[in-house]
């Protein structure tokens, strides 16, 4: 089947109203059991299909910093009705008086804000009554879960980045090879392939979250597993490997 989003929503994403003070949800979907026409299935016969996939810890650590954390009055950390910057302000409002003069605000993440290990654990318990596009497990996108094997290239955003994006370079060779180059500048990083040439990119991205190099100020062993819960789904269907500093995380954590 294929199915065709309303191209102003999608199925699982809502937006905040703010003259309505809340959020407005779509979920236009229209199926068709039609098959692509011969035409359609011929031009896919010919198709590279590549992709780069990202440590599922780090990732949604990362989506975390952004939606939740960083920019968190920007009303993007879901579920919005916890995490919205208007609801950790003044949520609980008590009137003891009776004539309104004496108001006490309480926020529903008061205890829990002000430390990030605690945020974070408290976002992963949470997280689950409203799932985000940027937490989905990458497995649920372009059907990598059933075509995973079928992909030309597979790539990863790890410590060996710029080079995976040297061998895509090499296999595709010009014009890709330029363009890359251009826009992740690799060839300063695979020419010499010397110590401090192996370095992961998000660390030092300025404009991204520089989750790999958060991880131990976020997450502690019981929300490495709660994680893992979610995200197990890709370390099994893509073949991704746990990384070192979570199985040490675990281990430090063995009797939490």
């Amino acid at each position: 089947a294929f199915c065709n989003l309303n191209p102003k929503s999608t199925s699982v994403e809502c937006v905040h109203d703010a003259e309505l003070g809340r959020e407005e949800c779509h979920e236009e979907i229209e199926c068709s059991e039609e098959s692509p026409d011969e035409e359609e299935n011929l031009r896919r016969v010919h198709y590279q299909r590549a992709v780069f996939l990202r440590d599922p810890l780090e990732r949604l650590l990362s989506a975390f910093i952004n939606k939740c954390y960083s920019a968190i009055e920007e009303n993007h950390c879901e579920p919005n009705v916890i995490f919205n910057s208007r609801y950790q302000r003044a949520e609980a409002i008590t009137d003891y008086s009776g004539d309104g003069d004496d108001i006490i605000t309480k926020s529903l993440l008061k205890d829990v804000e002000d430390n990030d290990k605690q945020m974070f654990a408290a976002y992963l318990d949470i997280m689950p009554l409203k799932w985000n596009l940027h937490v989905l497990p990458q497995a649920i996108y372009c059907d990598l879960h059933r075509e995973y094997d079928r992909y030309d290239f597979v790539g990863l955003m790890d410590t060996d980045f710029y080079f995976h994006i040297e061998n895509m370079a090499t296999k595709y060779g010009e014009p890709l090879a330029t363009i890359l180059n251009q826009t992740f500048d690799y060839r300063q990083f695979t020419a010499s392939r010397g110590v401090g040439k192996h370095d992961n990119i998000g660390i030092h991205d300025y404009y991204g979250t520089q989750a790999p190099a958060k991880v131990r100020q976020f997450y502690t062993a019981h929300s490495v597993r709660r994680a893992l819960e979610y995200m197990s789904i890709d370390y099994i269907l893509l073949g991704l490997v746990i990384p070192d500093w979570a199985r040490e995380i675990l281990r430090e954590g063995w009797d939490e």
